[in-house]
């Protein structure tokens, strides 16, 4: 549904969403919320890139660190996330973190995040303005 709304535009937008905003680094917690396994398995080959840490001279302790959480409402769909996961040898991996849950109410400590992105899932959202402001430092 994405490629059609979009016409294929969205997974560049997702790629410099990543890249341009450097979402990704290591020692900090991202929320990732509605269906974006995409978006969480180029975050995690990022962080894990051989090439990023030596830029940033990033050692092997502070990767333990990073903690990506992918959320989403639907168990549905975090079970396709999960077996994406799975499919990718990364069912155990202790920085992919699958939350249920309503980007209206998040379960999450007030800035507990320092990365927190939301795309095309904000057509689920029922009231855009609460969930925004759910994710706003207080």
């Amino acid at each position: 549904m994405n490629d059609v709304m979009s016409g294929g535009l969205h997974r560049l937008w997702k790629e410099r969403k990543i890249l341009v905003e450097n979402v990704i680094f290591p020692c900090h917690n991202i929320l990732i919320v509605f269906d974006m396994q995409v978006i969480a398995f180029r975050i995690f080959d990022a962080v894990n890139s051989v090439k990023r840490r030596a830029l940033r001279k990033v050692d092997e302790a502070s990767l333990e660190e990073t903690q990506i959480y992918v959320c989403d409402i639907n168990p549905n769909m975090l079970n396709v996330g999960k077996q994406r996961a799975a499919e990718r040898g990364l069912r155990d991996n202790k920085s992919l973190i699958w939350v249920e849950g309503d980007a209206e109410a998040l379960s999450f400590d007030d800035n507990s995040m320092d990365g927190y992105i939301i795309a095309f899932g904000i057509r689920n959202v029922t009231h855009i303005e609460k969930a925004l402001l759910e994710n706003l430092p207080s």
